[in-house]
């Protein structure tokens, strides 16, 4: 986008006709900061939420290791017994590297995506209980948990949606405008 400014400036002072022009660059400039700061704005506050989701259920599936692992070992799937135990580790392990990922402006973006997909394969489950009909205890941990598996359905297509549009505005914000609000 500085590109184009730097087209315009150049077009600007090759043809403008003094202060005028010089005003509307000024406009022009001030516009695109203003679009490209609630661009800032707008990520960072997704980032956040994403930041407070997983720690808040990585930190609660650690707590309580044990009722994570019992309700992952109710879900009708095969070979979920013995593999309950591994995944009552790697899951809140993945959600804690994922806080940190979102945290790091080197894997900010990597870690929105992986984030997203996450919560996809998590709506895919959700999807496969309800259509089966299986009644199946929420592992999420927390308060979360309390919500029922159609409002987790709302409740993560909200956080997807809320991702792909952070990821959509990481592509419209240059770098150098990400370090200067903290992104």
């Amino acid at each position: 986008m500085y590109q184009l400014l730097l087209k315009l400036v150049t077009v600007y002072t090759v043809t403008g006709n003094g202060h005028h022009t010089f005003l509307e660059l000024l406009v022009l400039i001030l516009i695109y900061n203003l679009i490209t700061m609630k661009r800032s704005i707008i990520a960072q506050i997704i980032i956040f939420l994403f930041v407070l989701l997983f720690a808040y259920t990585s930190t609660s599936k650690f707590l309580d290791y044990q009722l994570f692992v019992f309700q992952m070992r109710l879900a009708p799937l095969p070979g979920m017994i013995v593999v309950a135990p591994i995944l009552g580790w790697v899951i809140p392990v993945i959600e804690s590297l994922l806080v940190i990922g979102l945290l790091s402006t080197r894997y900010r973006v990597k870690s929105l995506y992986t984030s997203v997909v996450l919560l996809f394969l998590f709506e895919t489950y959700i999807t496969a209980m309800l259509l089966t009909g299986h009644h199946l205890p929420c592992t999420c941990g927390g308060i979360i948990s309390t919500l029922s598996w159609k409002t987790h359905l709302l409740f993560n297509a909200l956080y997807i949606a809320l991702g792909i549009f952070a990821i959509r505005q990481f592509k419209h914000i240059e770098p150098h405008q990400l370090e200067s609000v903290g992104i």
